[in-house]
């Protein structure tokens, strides 16, 4: 998932979230996923405007 901000908020920037389970990609097939999905953040967006988790 990438989200970018505009040029009143961030400046442009974004930030991607990519999710996994167990540190690895997501299935896009088959049964659904029952363990804990975890999300790892990356792009360009400042520290100050990310989630708590992201920072």
């Amino acid at each position: 998932i990438t989200i970018t901000y505009g040029t009143k908020i961030a400046d442009n920037s974004t930030i991607t979230l990519t999710p996994s389970v167990g540190g690895s990609a997501l299935p896009t097939t088959g049964a659904p996923v029952t363990s804990q999905i975890t999300w790892a953040c990356g792009g360009t967006l400042a520290s100050k405007f990310r989630p708590a988790d992201c920072r």
